[in-house]
């Protein structure tokens, strides 16, 4: 649907019910405003709201509490693939006038809001030449990569090196660059990674070519001297930096193949990665999981973290109920059912303690936590939460944090926790052995090894002072080797070797 006749379509109405209050939700409350539509004519529709709901200082309702009235169209604000159960629940409260945004006026709606925000904020600011153009594969401010990225541009700054980020597309994450005065504008882009047994689609690959014109006269506007691609995720940056003959760095944060992802095109992809003046890997697991990396061109880079935010001295383990948390996605990849089948064991061995996962997911993979909580008997010990934005007051309320992970590409939970005092029991796979050593600053144990796993918390469980011995070993070791100075001070050396300064 194009975004004209969508406008068309909703401004007959007297009431505009966005349901979905999430990055589509805001995305189409933006648009409706920008063409004069009136706050008073639009609210949000959720499945279920908490009292006093708002978003974006809209009310929000629940869809089967709201009082419809007679003139009105609802907007399925979400993305086609998780529109299902929207279309659903209003089909049960016999609602038909709706319009669901799909692929193409989600595109739209887009363009027109990058299109909006680059005439208003381009020449603003930006004045001077960029020593360094980051490119961002998204725009969330819970993407651990956008985080350190974040974290990088503000070093660079004290360091005198003045930075431009390059955004995709529509997120929430330009509000976390707006806080910290980031220069950045939008190239609406196309990431290169497609599903297995998929393609890059045309239409994927005519928006490509046009972020490619652009960032060409981005580099030659502001006479960049440098390129650094933020992950595996992206490519326009640097295909047009090495076209152009600008020193560029390739950033390497994930394992694409565990989170389920091909390159669209591997020769095309390891032509660019291995052209790069440097190629940065969160750990040495990363550095093995792309084989056809140039390893001359390889440097180990451990992501850093924000130490004063998450250090805290305490005592942990005092209190008879141990506070075990596991905060993070909630889908198979993060391993939330061993925690929850090693707790079943810990109930029946008469162990004391409480678990609260944090974070938001997959619905069928929650679904099936709650369901083994439930069979387990269990229910009074494992509490599940929403994902927060004050993960660090929970880390202080913790005893042991678990980490399940079988692929994790750094683990910023796994610092993150350290630093907050917690003891840190992860499984012995991706860079989490590369984080803790086993019985000296936290527990590794084997990955879906369920005894295993449940052994170590008993141990900690029976022997807690031995077990805030290693937790505070692991927090003097997170302190010295992964505070966020020492991995931008790293990054920053690498700059002045390429740039010859």
């Amino acid at each position: 649907m194009k975004e004209t006749d969508f406008l068309r379509e909703v401004e007959k109405h007297k009431k505009i019910c966005i349901y979905g209050a999430g990055m589509v939700g805001s995305l189409v409350l933006l648009r409706l405003r920008s063409f004069g539509i009136e706050d008073d004519r639009i609210c949000f529709i959720v499945s279920k709201a908490s009292d006093n709901q708002t978003y974006f200082d809209m009310p929000v309702y629940s869809v089967g509490e709201y009082e419809w009235g007679e003139d009105f169209k609802v907007i399925v604000a979400t993305l086609p693939k998780n529109q299902g159960q929207i279309i659903s629940n209003l089909k049960k409260n016999n609602i038909k006038e709706y319009i669901a945004v799909d692929d193409e006026l989600f595109e739209e709606m887009e363009r027109g809001y990058i299109s909006d925000f680059n005439r208003d904020n381009r020449e603003v600011s930006i004045n001077d030449d960029i020593d360094v153009l980051y490119m961002s594969s998204d725009n969330n401010y819970t993407s651990g990569a956008f985080l350190c990225m974040v974290d990088l541009c503000k070093e660079m700054r004290e360091a005198g090196l003045k930075t431009l980020v390059v955004l995709p597309g529509y997120g929430n994450g330009e509000k976390l660059l707006q806080e910290n005065k980031i220069d950045y504008l939008f190239v609406q882009s196309r990431g290169g990674l497609v599903e297995p047994g998929k393609e890059f689609s045309e239409r994927e690959r005519i928006i490509n070519e046009t972020a490619v014109s652009e960032i060409e006269r981005i580099i030659r506007t502001y006479h960049v001297k440098l390129v650094h691609n933020n992950t595996n995720h992206t490519y326009v940056g640097p295909y047009v930096a090495r076209k152009m003959g600008i020193p560029y760095i390739w950033h390497s944060r994930e394992n694409i193949k565990e989170q389920g992802f091909l390159f669209f095109n591997d020769d095309f992809i390891y032509e660019i990665i291995n052209g790069a003046n440097r190629i940065i890997t969160v750990s040495r697991y990363i550095g093995d999981c792309y084989p056809k990396l140039d390893k001359t061109r390889v440097s180990c880079v451990y992501d850093g973290v924000d130490t004063k935010k998450y250090y805290c001295e305490r005592e942990i383990l005092k209190n008879k109920t141990i506070q075990i948390l596991m905060p993070g996605i909630m889908i198979p990849l993060k391993g939330q059912l061993q925690l929850i089948k090693a707790a079943k064991m810990l109930n029946d061995l008469g162990v004391d303690f409480d678990i609260s996962l944090v974070g938001s997911g997959d619905a069928d993979y929650i679904r099936e936590i709650e369901d083994e909580v439930k069979n387990g008997n269990i229910e009074k010990r494992v509490h599940l939460y929403e994902r927060v934005n004050n993960l660090e007051e929970w880390y202080r309320d913790a005893d042991i944090v678990v980490v399940c992970s079988r692929s994790e590409a750094f683990g910023r939970v796994t610092v993150e926790a350290q630093l907050s005092g917690c003891i840190v029991v992860g499984a012995d796979c991706g860079a989490t052995p590369e984080l803790i050593c086993d019985g000296d600053s936290g527990y590794l144990y084997e990955l879906n090894n369920i005894e295993m796993l449940k052994n170590k918390l008993v141990d900690i469980y029976n022997d807690k002072e031995k077990a805030s011995v290693i937790a505070q070993k692991g927090q003097v070791k997170a302190k010295e080797l992964y505070d966020k100075e020492i991995s931008s001070k790293k990054i920053y050396d690498i700059y002045r070797s390429i740039l010859g300064e």
